[in-house]
């Protein structure tokens, strides 16, 4: 798995370089097909493969759908694309989604949630030798959050929230994953944490050179976030990694959605939403983590803060999927 995802990159790296489009609202052309900018995030994280998975799906089984993946740092500067209009789909976290609703309260009228799939793990990754033990532990430490705007630093927020901690008392670096992996191969940083769908590149990459470990949180610190919007206790698999090859690691994890602007046109919409239904094992051969993205309710609709696109209710109410939208609270559902 770990040789597949560095043939992964490169093979998409290579792909998006050549196929990346200008940045531009959802239109049709003199070929028949309709370019859709999604902004996902940097190269070492999920939302990039994700991404790629998407616009392979759509390349494949749904040419009218030209889905150009546009590298960002993901986090508050999609929130911002996609306010601006710069692009028509992101893929964004739930604590992202309320923090940019301060700055912008409007867009619970003007955002829609088109999908959600993978829930995300916060990887907080140490030296094998390091006397971090606990996240308690990060008092005055180098710790790399994720690079400044992105939804890894909005997502370590609850973490502090319920440990009473602030960026305050340790020395937040904001770097992205890749700085990150960087910043701590050269020990300029003690702690790097890192949000992502496993297994994340990133944390595949720094343990094939470095002896890691993974810290846990406390039991009674997951109880509290279990009350907190957007996050909820996770559990990171046996086996995701070489440093968990034989146990489970308990943690935080937040929902990835699929947002668009309210005006994405319904038959764009609709035609998404079906392909998503039908070819979502393409994402899964990009990265295991599209898995999730099968429109199943227990992925779907997990951590919702949106009203769907109501071209996808249609789609998901023809398919027998929006029966359990009330079962777990989705905006407009009742």
């Amino acid at each position: 798995m770990k040789r597949s995802l560095f043939i992964f990159t490169l093979i998409f790296t290579c792909l998006f370089v050549a196929c990346d489009g200008a940045n531009t609202d959802a239109n049709d052309n003199d070929s028949g097909t309709t370019h859709v900018p999604l902004g996902t995030g940097g190269t070492a994280g999920t939302y990039y493969f994700v991404g790629g998975g998407m616009s392979s799906m759509f390349q494949a089984h749904e040419p009218s759908i030209n889905l150009g993946v546009e590298v960002t740092a993901a986090g508050e500067e999609n929130a911002r694309l996609l306010s601006h209009g710069d692009v028509d789909l992101i893929l964004i976290d739930g604590p992202t989604i309320l923090s940019y609703s301060e700055e912008d309260p409007d867009i619970f009228e003007q955002w829609r949630q088109v999908s959600a799939g993978h829930g995300m793990f916060t990887h907080i990754v140490v030296r094998e030798s390091s006397d971090i033990h606990s996240f308690r532990d990060l008092e005055g430490k180098n710790v790399g959050v994720g690079a400044a705007g992105s939804g890894n630093i909005k997502i370590i927020e609850p973490l502090l929230e319920a440990h009473d901690m602030s960026y305050g008392d340790f020395n937040p670096m904001y770097l992205s994953f890749a700085e990150q992996i960087d910043a701590f191969r050269s020990g300029q940083i003690d702690v790097a944490i890192i949000v992502g769908g496993p297994p994340t590149s990133g944390i595949v990459d720094l343990e094939s050179t470095e002896d890691i470990r993974l810290i846990e949180i406390e039991p009674e610190i997951l109880e509290e976030l279990e009350d907190l919007p957007g996050v909820y206790p996770e559990v990171l698999p046996a086996g995701t990694y070489h440093v968990n090859d034989d146990h489970d690691l308990q943690g935080v994890g937040a929902n990835t959605m699929l947002v668009a602007r309210a005006d994405l046109p319904d038959d764009v919409a609709s035609m998404i939403s079906e392909t998503l239904i039908d070819q979502y094992q393409v994402i899964e051969d990009s990265h295991p983590a599209g898995a999730e993205w099968n429109q199943q309710p227990e992925y779907l609709f997990r951590g919702n803060l949106l009203e769907f696109h109501p071209a996808v209710v249609q789609v998901l109410e023809e398919q027998g999927i929006w029966d359990e939208a009330s079962e777990y609270n989705v905006v407009g559902s009742d």
